[in-house]
């Protein structure tokens, strides 16, 4: 894990992705089955994420988002801890902070959706500066 490289930040991708662009997203897309479903990619899910990301038909929120609320995610019954954990995963790169955790735990305990959860997450400049890493548009 740990790969960087995603889509250009505020402004996203312009023209004809290149070589170079294309091989970002796709570790991007690539961390997020690691860190999200934990396990390694399918190849026709990597290139359907990847194309979308680059065609901008979704931003990198929005692919979060249909990974959180897949049926695969739902089949792991994570707990608010594990769920929470694995966003800082994948959407900051890094491990909790104690401080952080506890104040989503104590969010989701009153009642924060999972995909206000990636809304929350999305909104932070660690998830803008780790898209910009990758070249791949934010979104919220």
């Amino acid at each position: 894990m740990g790969q960087k490289g995603c889509v250009s930040g505020a402004g996203g991708l312009t023209g004809t992705p290149g070589t170079e662009s294309q091989e970002q997203v796709r570790n991007f897309v690539a961390r997020c089955y690691n860190t999200m479903l934990k396990r390694d990619y399918d190849e026709a899910g990597l290139e359907d994420w990847t194309s979308r990301l680059l065609n901008h038909e979704i931003t990198g929120a929005q692919m979060v988002r249909g990974f959180v609320l897949s049926q695969e995610v739902e089949n792991q019954d994570l707990s608010n801890d594990e769920l929470i954990e694995r966003m800082y995963e994948t959407m900051f790169d890094r491990a909790s902070d104690e401080a952080g955790k506890a104040d989503w735990m104590n969010r989701m305990a009153n009642g924060l959706s999972r995909s206000d959860l990636v809304g929350g997450f999305s909104g932070s400049q660690e998830f803008h500066n780790l898209c910009a890493e990758f070249g791949i548009t934010p979104g919220e």
